[in-house]
């Protein structure tokens, strides 16, 4: 599966829609970097690494990452 790293939104708040229209993950947030224009995510979920940007600051060790269906790109398994 392939997501670019502008389209998960990062939300810290408890509120996040759990309606099913989208996907909400827990993640742990590993490293923060500002580039000048936005703030540049390292985050893990369970063992699964993922990279992340948003303009604004979260410094909570925890964040959702909401991810909607139509920003994710299937790829086939490889033989």
């Amino acid at each position: 599966m392939g997501l670019r790293s502008e389209r998960i939104t990062l939300t810290d708040r408890a509120d996040a829609p759990h309606d099913g229209a989208v996907n909400v993950l827990r993640a742990r947030i590993e490293q923060c970097s500002y580039t000048g224009a936005r703030f540049e995510y390292e985050l893990s979920v369970g063992d699964l690494r993922v990279h992340a940007e948003s303009p604004v600051r979260h410094t909570d060790g925890e964040i959702n990452l909401i991810i909607r269906p139509d920003d994710c790109l299937l790829f086939p398994a490889q033989v």
